[in-house]
């Protein structure tokens, strides 16, 4: 229960925007922002199991920006109960999930590069970037409807997300 009213008071927090919005260019130079996220997680092996299950959250980045370029550092942590099932072990109910991440992301606005300042109110940041994911799901100990126990997995993946172009 304790679990359920945490994760409703972080979802009703408003998220914020960077503190940079809706200020001029010039000013422009780096911004914090900080919120919460709420998420459905599913991971699926077709034929063999599934889990899925909603996850409240915690969100923040940090972003310099100076002549065209881009710097900026994000984190997010995230916990929330997923649902197992398998056609040939069972399924259990209310496992814990945590999940963490970091990225280190850089770009550059391609667009005021190319068109110069006749288009300022309008910009293109292409980016990419290094990231790290740890996901943890704790079924340790517990068993399913059909007798099987299910275990602790944790998982760590370091991955550069695929370049992308932020407008």
């Amino acid at each position: 229960m304790e679990r359920i009213l945490v994760s409703l008071v972080f979802a009703c927090l408003p998220g914020t925007a960077p503190l940079y919005a809706g200020v001029p260019d010039e000013a422009r130079e780096q911004g914090f922002s900080i919120g919460t996220e709420v998420y459905r997680f599913t991971y699926e092996e077709p034929s063999v199991m599934q889990e899925s299950g909603a996850m409240v959250g915690l969100t923040g980045s940090y972003s310099f920006f100076r002549e065209n370029c881009l710097l900026r550092a994000e984190a997010r942590a995230a916990s929330g109960e997923v649902d197992y099932t398998s056609i040939g072990t069972g399924s259990i109910s209310g496992i814990d999930d945590y999940a963490f991440e970091l990225r280190a992301l850089a770009g550059y606005d391609i667009i005021d590069r190319a068109f110069g300042a006749g288009i300022k109110d309008s910009s293109c940041i292409a980016y990419t970037g290094l990231g790290y994911r740890y996901l943890e799901d704790d079924s340790g100990g517990r068993a399913s409807t059909t007798g099987h126990y299910g275990y602790r997995r944790e998982s760590n993946y370091f991955y550069s997300p695929a370049p992308g172009c932020v407008l």
